[in-house]
This record gives structure tokens, sequence and C-alpha cells, in this order.
């Protein structure tokens, strides 16, 4: 629309947290993937997207979603296994650096399977200092409606730290609190990490996952990695 205004009309990725948006292998930290950015609410959009670049110095860069009923072309229930409808979404971030970054997201919708309705506020950070990088996500969501769960409220947070000992070896130490609507306790997972870069765009990951609760999309063990992006 200008050199500051983007309009998308189709099927995106929901801007909730940052992992969620480039979850692609060689660009995030981490084999596992953090319940806490895929839970609890919409990984995808389809409908009208509304992005806003201020332009350095000039405030947050925003998004707006909406998402008019039921979703196009779901992905299989072994991939996605909740589905919603009537999304309508936002999220802003403020960006300081290459890395460093802060957002706040918003999300609200329907189960497109229950009489459930929900509204979700979460935010997430990342600060580089030295060799150090630390990223975090946390979500909260309320939900409402006649279908069967043990809580109304489901809440997630994770903390990661990556020290990088050279420009080729990492070590990722991250720990996670999950706390689902269909679960009566918690999901806790700590994990321990390795990763080999011997070029920016390959990377080698090995670490090892302890998982207490709820939570088949994490097994406790070890997990190994290769990646390439291209």
């Amino acid at each position: 629309l200008s050199d500051n205004d983007t309009l998308r009309v189709g099927k995106i990725l929901a801007p909730v947290g940052d992992w969620n948006l480039i979850h692609a292998a060689p660009l995030v930290p981490t084999t596992t993937r953090p319940l806490t950015t895929q839970r609890g609410f919409s990984e995808y959009a389809n409908g009208l997207s509304w992005l806003r670049d201020p332009g350095p110095g000039a405030g947050p860069d925003w998004q707006i979603y909406w998402q008019p009923g039921r979703e196009w072309l779901p992905k299989p229930a072994s991939i996605a296994p909740e589905h919603f409808r009537n999304i309508l979404g936002a999220h802003l971030d403020w960006s300081s650096g290459l890395s460093d970054s802060f957002g706040i997201s918003f999300q609200q919708g329907r189960s497109d399977s229950a009489d459930e309705r929900y509204r979700l506020l979460g935010f997430n950070v990342r600060r580089s200092i030295a060799r150090l990088t630390l990223e975090s996500e946390a979500t909260r969501t309320l939900w409402s409606g006649a279908a069967p769960r043990f809580h109304d409220r489901e809440s997630g947070i994770y903390a990661l730290a990556d020290y990088a000992f050279s420009r080729r070896w990492h070590g990722i130490l991250e720990a996670e609190h999950y706390q689902g609507r269909h679960s009566a306790g918690p999901s806790k997972n700590t994990l321990l990490g390795l990763a080999y870069k011997p070029q920016p765009a390959l990377v080698w990951k090995l670490e090892y996952v302890h998982q207490t609760g709820d939570a088949r999309e994490i097994p406790t063990g070890w997990l190994a990695s290769f990646s390439v992006l291209f």
C-alpha cells in the first residue's frame, strides 16, 4: 500500500510470539519446540492482514489480522490437532539492533470442534549480551463455553539461554512450564543442548530433554537433527 504499509490476503502464520513466525529449523535454537509457542491459539490465519512498519525510531512495528469463518485447507490432525475459526489478532514488536526485540500478542477466536471461545495475551523477548542470547515467550489464554475442560485458563512460559563458545559451537539451556486446559496438572520440560554450525546456513543439533506431565509432543530422551537453510 505504501513504503510503510503492506496488505496480505491469503493464509499466513499468525504472529503470536516470535517462534511461530520463524520456526524453520535452522533459525530456531533447538530441535524441540516449546509447547508455549504452539498450544492455546491458532498458529495460522486465513483472510486479511495489515502490517505497518513506521520506520526506525517511529514506534513499534505492528500487524493486525482477521480470519472470518473456518480455516482454508486445514492441516491434518497429526500435525494440527486443533482448528479454529473467526480469528482476530494483533502483534506489536519493538526491535533494537539485529536480534534484540520485545513483542506483545493478542488473539481471540472459537474452537472449530467444540463450543469454546478464547482470548490470548502473550509476550516475547530476546536480548543478546556479548556471547549470551536470552529469549522467552509467555502466553495466557482464557477459555469460555460449554465444552468440558479441566481449566478455564491455559498458560505457558519458557526461558532459554544460548551461549556461543565460538562462532561454530553453541550451548543451550531451556526450561518450560505449561498448563493446558485439558490436563489436570502442568507439563514441565528441561532441555540441555549443543549446536554446531560449520556454516551460517548449516546446523547440527544434539539435545537431551527431561519431561514430566502430560505432553505427548515432548518425550523424555535424546534428540538430534541436521538442518540447512536454502
